[in-house]
Protein backbone atom coordinates (compact mmCIF):
# COMPACT_ATOMS: atom_id res chain seq x y z
CA UNK A 1 0.00 0.00 0.00
CA UNK A 2 2.90 2.36 0.70
CA UNK A 3 4.09 2.33 -2.93
CA UNK A 4 0.57 2.78 -4.24
CA UNK A 5 -0.10 5.75 -1.99
CA UNK A 6 3.25 7.27 -2.98
CA UNK A 7 2.41 7.03 -6.68
CA UNK A 8 -1.10 8.38 -6.14
CA UNK A 9 0.30 11.39 -4.29
CA UNK A 10 3.20 12.09 -6.65
CA UNK A 11 3.59 15.36 -8.53
CA UNK A 12 3.52 13.64 -11.91
CA UNK A 13 0.48 11.61 -10.93
CA UNK A 14 -1.36 14.87 -10.32
CA UNK A 15 -0.24 16.10 -13.74
CA UNK A 16 -1.33 12.81 -15.31
CA UNK A 17 -4.73 12.95 -13.70
CA UNK A 18 -5.36 16.42 -15.13
CA UNK A 19 -3.47 16.24 -18.44
CA UNK A 20 -3.43 12.54 -19.30
CA UNK A 21 -0.75 11.60 -21.81
CA UNK A 22 -0.38 15.29 -22.68
CA UNK A 23 2.04 15.30 -19.72
CA UNK A 24 4.55 13.65 -22.09
CA UNK A 25 4.49 16.78 -24.21
CA UNK A 26 4.73 19.08 -21.18
CA UNK A 27 7.66 17.26 -19.60
CA UNK A 28 9.52 15.61 -22.49
CA UNK A 29 8.32 17.59 -25.51
CA UNK A 30 6.92 14.37 -27.02
CA UNK A 31 3.60 14.23 -28.83
CA UNK A 32 1.85 11.23 -27.29
CA UNK A 33 -0.17 10.69 -30.47
CA UNK A 34 3.01 9.82 -32.37
CA UNK A 35 4.14 6.95 -30.13
CA UNK A 36 2.73 3.54 -29.26
CA UNK A 37 0.64 2.91 -26.16
CA UNK A 38 3.35 0.74 -24.61
CA UNK A 39 5.92 3.52 -25.12
CA UNK A 40 3.58 6.04 -23.50
CA UNK A 41 3.26 3.84 -20.42
CA UNK A 42 7.02 3.35 -20.17
CA UNK A 43 7.65 7.10 -20.41
CA UNK A 44 5.03 7.80 -17.75
CA UNK A 45 6.64 5.17 -15.51
CA UNK A 46 10.03 6.82 -16.13
CA UNK A 47 8.60 10.12 -14.89
CA UNK A 48 7.38 8.47 -11.70
CA UNK A 49 10.74 6.73 -11.19
CA UNK A 50 12.53 10.07 -11.64
CA UNK A 51 10.72 11.53 -8.64
CA UNK A 52 12.47 9.03 -6.38
CA UNK A 53 15.82 8.99 -8.15
CA UNK A 54 17.71 12.21 -8.83
CA UNK A 55 20.14 10.37 -11.13
CA UNK A 56 17.28 9.40 -13.44
CA UNK A 57 15.92 12.94 -13.26
CA UNK A 58 19.32 14.35 -14.28
CA UNK A 59 19.65 11.89 -17.18
CA UNK A 60 16.16 12.82 -18.41
CA UNK A 61 17.12 16.50 -18.32
CA UNK A 62 20.32 15.80 -20.28
CA UNK A 63 18.34 13.95 -22.95
CA UNK A 64 15.79 16.77 -23.15
CA UNK A 65 18.51 19.44 -23.33
CA UNK A 66 20.62 17.64 -25.95
CA UNK A 67 20.18 18.68 -29.55
CA UNK A 68 18.81 15.31 -30.61
CA UNK A 69 16.20 14.67 -33.22
CA UNK A 70 12.70 14.00 -31.96
CA UNK A 71 13.00 10.26 -32.63
CA UNK A 72 16.45 10.08 -31.03
CA UNK A 73 15.01 11.68 -27.89
CA UNK A 74 12.26 9.05 -27.73
CA UNK A 75 14.79 6.23 -28.25
CA UNK A 76 17.10 7.56 -25.52
CA UNK A 77 14.28 8.04 -23.02
CA UNK A 78 13.01 4.50 -23.65
CA UNK A 79 16.58 3.21 -23.28
CA UNK A 80 16.87 5.03 -19.95
CA UNK A 81 13.61 3.39 -18.88
CA UNK A 82 15.06 -0.06 -19.66
CA UNK A 83 18.17 0.73 -17.60
CA UNK A 84 16.06 1.98 -14.70
CA UNK A 85 13.65 -0.92 -14.16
Amino acid sequence: MGMVSYILNSYYDKLLSSLGYEVLNVVYGINHQEIKEEEKRKLVRLLILSEKNSSIKEKIQQIIDAENTYHQKVIELLSLYKESV
